[in-house]
């Protein structure tokens, strides 16, 4: 309770629903229940029983009972010639924005753009590849030069639909034992709130504070407490 006090004290705009369990809570309300039906059953002639006992034996019975032949060709079937033999095209324009080559897919997305941006991460070591993993518990989570983390993530959530990071593994569609490593950064926005969006990301990746100790110590201990 004192707990429960201080966080409404220190968050005005909030709320917070406690929840106790209570014990033997099934068996209450199943005892409750039962009674119910008793009662109900007490009000019933011998004919009602009767009659709701052969109701339910018939609803079980049509339950359990196959379908006919005949109903069963009522249902709509798709058939061969109903499919189309054309394969789904896949949209892919390639563009080029100064020296970086861009694939842009011309598809209805609803007024929402999703954005991925890719790094190349074939130089880095074998044994580094674990701390790249752990970079994306940490950009977008430590303070840039304009935002401190938590105003970072209000930002986000109030100009996007999510801004996230993380090692992506690909594999070479011509070479097979080929895989190429990308660090790549995702983000889906509405199309009004892009270049809002952008400027966020574009902060997150060239001005994210990474040599705080203090708030790394604090998304270490965090990120094993989840372990």
């Amino acid at each position: 309770e004192d707990l429960i006090r201080k966080y409404l004290l220190n968050n005005t705009h909030g709320a917070v629903i406690a929840l106790e369990p209570q014990k033997a809570l099934n068996q209450k309300m199943e005892e409750e229940l039962e009674a119910k039906l008793a009662a109900y059953k007490a009000t019933l002639s011998e004919e009602e029983i009767e009659k709701l006992i052969a109701d339910t034996i018939h609803l079980e019975e049509y339950q359990e009972e196959p379908s006919s032949e005949e109903d069963l060709l009522k249902l709509p079937m798709l058939k061969r010639e109903d499919m189309r033999k054309e394969v789904l095209s896949v949209s892919n324009i390639e563009e080029q924005i100064g020296d970086i080559k861009v694939v842009r897919h011309d598809v209805f997305t609803n007024g929402i753009d999703y954005v991925s941006l890719l790094f190349d991460a074939e130089d880095i070591e074998a044994e580094d590849i674990p701390y790249m993993g752990f970079l994306r518990n940490v950009l977008a989570f430590v303070d840039t030069e304009s935002y401190s983390y938590s105003e970072l993530t209000n930002e986000i959530n109030i100009h996007s639909g999510g801004i996230s990071s993380g090692l992506g593994v690909y594999t070479d569609s011509k070479i097979k034992d080929k895989y190429h490593i990308k660090y790549e950064f995702r983000l889906k926005v509405l199309e009004h709130e892009l270049e809002n969006a952008l400027g966020i990301l574009k902060e997150i990746i060239l001005t994210s504070k990474i040599d705080d100790v203090k708030r790394l110590t604090e998304i270490v201990a965090q990120t094993k407490s989840r372990l």
